[in-house]
């Protein structure tokens, strides 16, 4: 791809990308205006391109390229100052060039087409005579040829220029805070909307492309706190005639120093956005103390949160929680700003009794080893501590805000197994109405020849989750409504589960069609595509969807003592503190335990089970540091291959990878069932579970069954409880699990039972 080819591949996707936004009334800085305007911008830039193709043989990049070492290329500088150096000279010299075309009447009856639009989008930005580019880029050349400009720096300004180009022209709403950050340096679309003012003073200022520097170095930077900005436009060819394509190349000469026009009528504001008010004192200290809270908060449960680190950055399906944060401080601190700013912080101490029971949960998930409790418990913990710092009655009002925490839990546990179910009967109903021959054995769907397991990653959960979190977080900048948040939340997840059966019954419909069975990488391909457009869709219905207005409380501030005055002040720091006196010493008598019991786990089951196993070796125990359990391999008297996993005292987290067949990438798991296996009085519930091994017919069974004591489950969380209760109650009984691994057929249910027990019995 050539350098030219990519610079117009980075204007159609960015400048298409911004204006996919600029349709969405909530990312819109004012309502769109369209009257032709579109037409005639998108029909200067094509006959601007096809000017410069007729009579500029070369592009600027592809004059440096042809050029010989010249001044500044001879320098001797490392690359990344020359870098800079072009970048700095090519920034000032647009400024300079933008100023003379401004000053100089000739140059201006062209440049003045550019400034002649009634609106300012990022199609603005392409809106330029073509005889302003047969006068700017020769120059632009003459300038390459003189100084020897080096290509990686023309190549580094012109993506920048162009890109800068788009942005600073698009109606798109910038966050104060941020754009009052950017505008130090660079352009912003807010100071560049001045400079299309029709006030004239105004007009002549900003001329900064990329920088603002040059703009405050020469004197003619307008603040846009400062800027009224009556209309865009000029005052003259405002009229809605003179925004046709003819009209439009034909203003250069149209164009009188004196034109009278009829005058517009003046708006009662200006189209920038007004400044939001400032932060008030108890405010101030309502997020001071409250952020100490926080900070105390997740101090103590440090541990719960860099576990959710890991599973955000580890899994694909998480990846979206990185959001919630710094989308919350968006909400709250731009969006939302003025009516969070016009309410009055009440805070207290109702919020201890929901830390309470975070505290409590989170306690018991820690003696279970329940991640998910953890993770519940933290989130429970955050929304007291808001609750201390806001006061209930005005948490609740923003309930529909901070409920965006609970995005950053984990959600596989709950829906991984009904999406597979759901998966699975999709492709049933679609392989039905289709009229394909199937059958479905668990989770294995047989169409014709071909044969589909459908695993954990076929269920869709990234399509749901991610597709529920924009919706409820775009629908919380749309609606006060609750009820309608949450509608639109369960509509994105419904058009996620959509998206999945749309994705695998594409795939079965394309091996059936071609007669061959598509490879997983493939399938990757039209993930990718079914979830752009899933995005593309929910973008489309989230654009059509018209905002409510905003709650007019701006004069509903309630006076409150002076929080030097009144103790409640302080609440969310005690709560912080009740966070660390409870979970941050348990965490500190967890951890003293489980090295206490490192040091003593030399051997975890001193039976000898030679009389069990056919091999006359010694059986010795693997201990597993990381999940703090024990695991041997053995054969039952020669008939059954047989996996037993203990655990430490204390702990209650058992590992899972030994209950794979060996090989286990080649490994799909086709089926879950539980079995009951009696002998005598004695039954025992097994979990049953049926591997396919990839590409191949070979089939593996596996029985396994939790034991705490003399207590025996199929349930893992019945085996976490209750091992969980053990612990607690200081009960010190042998836990963990037994699998059984049937060489080929399985045994029967009377045999696995008696293999059990006796196993049991030894250990």
């Amino acid at each position: 791809m050539t350098f030219d080819s990519l610079l117009a591949l980075i204007l159609f996707s960015v400048g298409g990308s911004l204006f996919l936004f600029e349709r969405v009334p909530l990312f819109q800085r004012e309502e769109a205006l369209i009257e032709g305007r579109w037409i005639t911008n998108l029909g200067l830039m094509i006959i601007g391109g096809l000017v410069f193709a007729l009579f500029i043989p070369v592009s600027l990049y592809a004059a440096a390229e042809m050029q010989a070492s010249g001044l500044l290329s001879n320098l001797n500088i490392p690359s990344s100052s020359q870098i800079i150096l072009v970048f700095l000279f090519l920034d000032v010299w647009r400024y300079w060039e933008h100023r003379i075309f401004h000053r100089i009447p000739l140059f201006w009856r062209v440049h003045l087409v550019h400034h002649s639009d009634t609106f300012v989008d990022v199609t603005t930005s392409e809106r330029h005579h073509p005889l302003e580019a047969l006068i700017t880029t020769p120059l632009a050349i003459l300038l390459v040829f003189a100084l020897g400009l080096p290509t990686e720096g023309l190549a580094v300004y012109l993506i920048v220029a162009t890109v800068s180009s788009l942005w600073v022209h698009s109606n798109l709403r910038v966050p104060g805070a941020i754009d009052t950050v950017l505008r130090v340096l660079l352009v912003t679309p807010t100071v560049h909307a001045i400079h299309h003012s029709s006030e004239q003073r105004e007009t002549n200022s900003n001329y900064g492309s990329v920088l603002t520097i040059w703009d405050r170095l020469f004197n003619t930077y307008t603040d846009p706190i400062d800027a009224r900005i009556p209309h865009f436009g000029l005052d003259y060819f405002h009229l809605v005639r003179d925004n046709t394509l003819t009209q439009a190349l034909l203003q250069p000469v149209l164009y009188q120093k004196e034109m009278t026009y009829p005058p517009r009528e003046a708006q009662s504001e200006s189209v920038l956005p007004a400044n939001s008010p400032s932060l008030s004192r108890e405010w101030q200290q309502t997020l001071f103390y409250g952020a100490l809270g926080l900070a105390l908060a997740s101090l103590a449960m440090w541990p719960t949160i860099t576990n959710l680190i890991f599973l955000w950055s580890s899994s694909d399906v998480y990846q979206y929680a990185w959001l919630v944060l710094p989308f919350l401080v968006y909400v709250l601190g731009w969006h939302y700003r003025d009516e969070v700013l016009s309410l009055s912080p009440q805070p207290g101490f109702s919020g201890i009794a929901l830390i309470a029971g975070g505290i409590a949960l989170w306690l018991v998930a820690a003696i279970v080893h329940i991640d998910t409790g953890r993770y519940v418990a933290f989130v429970l913990v955050l929304q007291g501590i808001l609750i201390s710092m806001l006061g209930p009655r005005i948490w609740w009002r923003l309930f529909p805000i901070f409920a965006l925490l609970f995005f950053m839990i984990p959600s596989g546990d709950v829906l991984q197994l009904p999406l597979r179910i759901l998966t699975v009967n999709m492709i049933d109903w679609f392989a039905s109405a289709a009229n394909l021959p199937h059958s479905i054995e668990g989770f294995v769907v047989y169409v014709g020849d071909h044969r589909y397991v459908v695993v954990n990653e076929c269920s869709g959960l990234t399509f749901v989750t991610l597709a529920t979190f924009l919706g409820y977080s775009w629908a919380i900048l749309l609606y006060r409504s609750f009820s309608k948040v949450v509608s639109l939340a369960l509509l994105g997840g419904l058009l996620g589960i959509g998206a999945n059966a749309l994705r695998v019954n594409t795939i079965v419909w394309l091996d059936w069609v071609n007669g061959t069975q598509m490879e997983l990488s493939e399938h990757s391909n039209i993930h990718s595509i079914i979830l752009i457009l899933l995005l593309g869709v929910l973008f489309l219905i989230v654009s059509r969807l018209q905002p409510e207005s905003r709650m007019d409380i701006r004069h509903r501030r309630e006076q409150i003592k002076d929080f030097g005055q009144s103790r409640k002040g302080y609440a969310p720091v005690v709560a912080g503190l009740l966070v660390v006196s409870t979970v941050g010493l348990a965490q500190l008598m967890m951890s003293t335990s489980r090295d206490e019991l490192h040091l003593s786990s030399v051997d975890l089951a001193p039976i000898n089970l030679n009389s069990l196993s056919s091999s006359e070796s010694s059986v010795r125990w693997d201990v597993d540091e990381q999940s703090r359990a024990g695991s041997l391999r053995l054969s039952f008297r020669g008939e059954l291959d047989v996996l037993i996993v203990q655990a430490l005292p204390g702990n209650n987290k058992l590992p899972k990878s030994g209950l794979v067949p060996r090989g286990d990438k080649d490994w799909r798991e086709a089926n879950i069932e539980k079995q009951t296996a009696c002998l005598h009085e004695h039954c025992i519930n097994f979990i049953h579970t049926t591997w396919n091994r990839k590409n191949s017919d070979d089939v593996r069974h596996i029985f396994y069954a939790y034991h705490v004591g003399n207590f025996v489950t199929d349930s893992k969380f019945t085996y976490r409880m209750a091992a969980g209760w053990n612990r607690l109650m200081g009960i010190n009984q042998k836990s963990g699990f037994i699998g059984f691994f049937p060489a080929e057929e399985p045994p029967t249910l009377k045999k696995l039972a008696d293999a059990y027990m006796k196993i049991k019995a030894q250990i």
